[in-house]
């Protein structure tokens, strides 16, 4: 089916198109032609069709003039919904929280077009038999949802505890914070009572993280780069930046030996430290 580009209206809340990925689509459309249909919702009363998948496709067929393109209707809002949620869940640019929230919030439509299909039989209702005829269970999307989205069952029900418990302040800290792509730090805040205790969870976290992070640069930054915890730890580091032969003076100062003895002593100690490595081999 073709529309007029120009009765294809844009919903509000929908991400910006990326100019870069407009005009590539445009240079391919050019040269093949459009391959892959939009998707619209059917005509409202203006005959205004609202776009459900395809903005990129959609701009790029503005941008080589064209005042037609090829569409694919659906009736059903749900449908739609659950079809853009889809489409968007293989773009690469979502961050960890938009695809958990875009999961959640698919396996939730999913759920309310079970139960409208099921409300519209005979007998209606949200239940149904077991394939053994004892008794009921109420139908679960998680399981279909992950086959549908080719995602594990475990991340399905990850994704929905999200999409049902962190709240909008919660998702506003987590951009803030630059933990948006954090899983772990999602769940956490997910587990937290309420929008503030969820914020203050975060910032806990960030905290937490940035500790972890400060131990892990000082573990790899040299010793001497790091300030002395002692006097006695600043007094080696001064000590070994000596020569060999003012250490040797400095030892027989602070030990109030003679220096015959001192040299003495420490021959000795060499030649014991020989003999044993000797008797070692």
């Amino acid at each position: 089916m073709r529309i007029p580009i120009a009765s294809i209206v844009i919903g509000r809340g929908r991400r910006r198109a990326a100019l870069a990925k407009i005009r590539e689509l445009a240079d391919s459309i050019k040269a093949i032609g459009l391959r892959h249909p939009i998707t619209v919702l059917e005509a409202d009363k203006d005959g205004k069709y609202p776009l459900v998948a395809g903005r990129h496709r959609l701009e790029a067929c503005r941008l080589l003039g064209l005042a037609e393109i090829d569409v694919m209707t659906m009736a059903s809002k749900i449908d739609a919904e659950m079809w853009e949620i889809s489409e968007n869940l293989h773009r690469a640019d979502l961050t960890v929280m938009q695809r958990n929230l875009s999961i959640g919030q698919w396996i939730k439509l999913a759920g309310k077009k079970l139960e409208k299909e099921l409300q519209s039989r005979p007998g209606g209702g949200i239940e149904s038999k077991r394939a053994d005829g004892r008794g009921h269970r109420k139908q679960s999307g998680v399981s279909a949802a992950s086959r549908e989205l080719n995602i594990a069952e475990t991340t399905a029900r990850r994704a929905v505890f999200i999409a049902d418990h962190l709240s909008a302040a919660a998702q506003r800290e987590l951009v803030k914070l630059g933990l948006e792509n954090s899983q772990r730090a999602l769940e956490y805040a997910a587990k937290g009572d309420g929008a503030e205790q969820q914020v203050y969870a975060l910032r806990d976290y960030a905290q937490h993280l940035e500790r972890k992070k400060k131990r892990r640069r000082e573990r790899k930054q040299p010793l001497a780069s790091l300030p002395p915890r002692s006097f006695g730890e600043a007094f080696d580091r001064w000590f070994h930046t000596l020569d060999i032969e003012m250490q040797v003076q400095g030892a027989i100062w602070l030990l109030g030996e003679e220096p015959e003895k001192f040299v003495e002593q420490r021959k000795r100690a060499a030649e014991a430290t020989a003999a044993d490595r000797k008797a070692m081999h």
